[in-house]
């Protein structure tokens, strides 16, 4: 059964946000007994990837996007995934709801308060930072703090590297619209966008480990 709810969309009310990223603080209190897939019936099915730092090789193994990013930013990809070993299984062994697709576009704000949150296709269990490095990703950056005020609202507590954790998370995004039907041009900013997160997690320990490799 299906029923309209007043709102604007999120993207267009972007001084909302705070009230969005409580929302989604309120989705991840969700949990369940593992890291999953949720099937149309409620069950759970196990990733076929291998969580995060799976689903990076497999798609680096692709020749569609070791195309696009090039071999030299492949190999860097890798040196950081290395590195972050220890907090990316972290985030993987995380099993709280994540709505998958977190974005303002499918946020309807109504009176200043979240009337719905749409398109619950890509739900799983997973870790809550895919959400919040989705909304960071499409929000102007004026509004993260915003995103950091609703979250601690909705009970979050937030480490430190909240949001390199939602950027480790968030490559996986940018990898998969390598490989979809999206226009060049719109790849051509994720690649961008991988190249600028490669810059930013070089420095320090992660450019050493590349080049003791």
């Amino acid at each position: 059964m299906f029923s309209f709810i007043d709102g604007d969309l999120l993207e267009d009310v972007p001084h909302h946000t705070a009230a969005a990223a409580e929302v989604l603080a309120g989705i991840s209190s969700v949990s369940f007994q593992s890291p999953d897939w949720i099937e149309s019936d409620g069950s759970l099915s196990p990733f076929p990837f291998g969580g995060v730092r799976g689903f990076i090789s497999e798609a680096l193994d692709k020749a569609e996007v070791r195309s696009w990013v090039g071999e030299d930013a492949v190999g860097r990809i890798e040196a950081i995934v290395k590195a972050e070993s220890v907090r990316l299984q972290e985030l993987e062994s995380d099993n709280r709801l994540v709505h998958g697709d977190f974005n303002p576009t499918n946020v309807l704000i109504d009176n200043g308060a979240v009337s719905g949150v749409l398109d619950w296709e890509y739900a799983h269990s997973g870790t809550p930072y895919m959400d919040i490095g989705n909304l960071l990703r499409n929000t102007p950056a004026d509004y993260h703090g915003q995103i950091q005020a609703g979250l601690e609202a909705g009970g979050m507590s937030l480490p430190d590297d909240w949001m390199e954790r939602a950027e480790l998370v968030d490559l996986t995004s940018h990898l998969e619209f390598l490989t979809s039907h999206r226009s060049n041009g719109f790849k051509r900013q994720c690649v961008a966008k991988v190249h600028r997160f490669i810059g930013k997690f070089r420095r320090g320990v992660f450019w050493i480990d590349f080049h003791r490799r």
